[in-house]
């Protein structure tokens, strides 16, 4: 058996910053290097005929209303060592440390965890890593320190068979960031002026079976939501306007007073065993022929081996997706009490 071998990969960064939406015209740069190394010092040489390095994204999705999806969202290879161009680890020589840089395109989506899966050690979601694969063989005529001895070895020996050398997959986290607006903006000018623009929206009343309000003055009333389409990472507030006219008559409006107000912001989000027609055809994911279970994930989640023994259930055609929402803020958070002479404007 040949001596044992190791493979380390070490990026410079084990993290990628995107900025703006995914585009495929965009590329950002993964590098770093690859160190193979003969663990134990032997007289025997040992040949290095292929290390190929991947970098790949899976999403996989856990709930109990879809079961178990699996996808592979991009797979890059790139070939390092090959059968024409070996490395030799030898006792004078017991390392090589190759350097790597990979193109990785700006489409791909950031780094996420969700579903019913919350274990820290497996968490199901969308997640990068890159692997690494060498084969290794001994060299053909080794030497010894003894010549007589080396003939009788030679004569004796079989060849060995190449063996495969997997390195510890490294996790690779994509960000994805807004960029700031490209017009100056000058927070001691105007503190309360959000740094993005802001987004407007009309909104109806609904009645309230708890509140005696006629559903005349309910459509009556004419609402504008004001907010920002983005907000900064260092932000702690949201900058939300809420204008209210109504065109009742004066008497009955003079009446009118907002006594209480609560906001709250709401999360949806939505479920797919599948990825969209528009995002396949938006996107190179890669075809079904390279999805599981035709083609494996390089590092799936525990709950693929209880998919493939049948003790969970697979996703169905029938169930192809759900909705979720929940609320960003606590409850005791979202109320605002509003003042006693605020009145609605005619």
């Amino acid at each position: 058996m040949p001596p044992a071998v190791s493979i380390t990969i070490t990026p410079v960064d084990t993290s990628i910053d995107m900025f703006e939406s995914p585009d495929t015209s965009s590329a950002y740069s993964l590098s770093g290097d690859i160190l193979i190394k003969l663990e134990s010092r032997s007289s025997r040489s040992l040949q290095v005929t292929s290390l190929e390095l991947t970098f790949e994204g899976q999403s996989e999705l856990i709930l109990a209303e879809l079961g178990y999806a699996p996808l592979r969202v991009f797979t890059l290879n790139k070939e390092l060592v090959s059968a024409s161009h070996p490395i030799i680890l030898s006792a004078h020589e017991d390392s090589w440390r190759l350097a790597f840089n990979l193109v990785i395109p700006g489409w791909l989506p950031a780094t996420d965890v969700f579903g019913d899966d919350n274990d820290p050690r497996h968490s199901a979601g969308t997640s990068y890593a890159l692997h690494a694969t060498a084969v290794v063989s001994e060299v053909d005529g080794a030497s010894s320190s003894s010549r007589a001895l080396g003939k009788i070895r030679s004569a004796v020996k079989t060849k060995s068979k190449p063996q495969a050398v997997v390195a510890q997959k490294v996790p690779i986290y994509v960000s994805r960031y807004a960029s700031y607006p490209t017009q100056e903006y000058d927070a001691d000018e105007d503190p309360s002026s959000p740094v993005f623009p802001s987004a407007r929206y009309s909104v109806q009343a609904q009645p309230d079976t708890k509140a005696n309000i006629p559903e005349s003055i309910l459509r009556s009333l004419q609402m504008t939501a004001i907010l920002p389409q983005k907000i900064s990472m260092d932000d702690n507030t949201i900058p939300f306007t809420l204008r209210i006219k109504s065109n009742v008559e004066e008497k009955i409006r003079r009446r009118l007073r907002i006594i209480g107000m609560e906001t709250d912001i709401k999360q949806m989000e939505r479920y797919t065993t599948a990825p969209t027609g528009s995002y396949v055809r938006s996107f190179p994911v890669p075809p079904p022929s390279h999805q599981p279970p035709s083609v494996p994930l390089r590092a799936p989640h525990p709950a693929s081996t209880l998919r493939d023994m049948g003790l969970m259930k697979p996703a169905t055609p029938e169930a192809k997706h759900v909705i979720r929402e929940h609320s960003l803020f606590p409850h005791h958070a979202a109320k605002t009490a509003a003042p006693s002479k605020t009145a609605l404007c005619a």
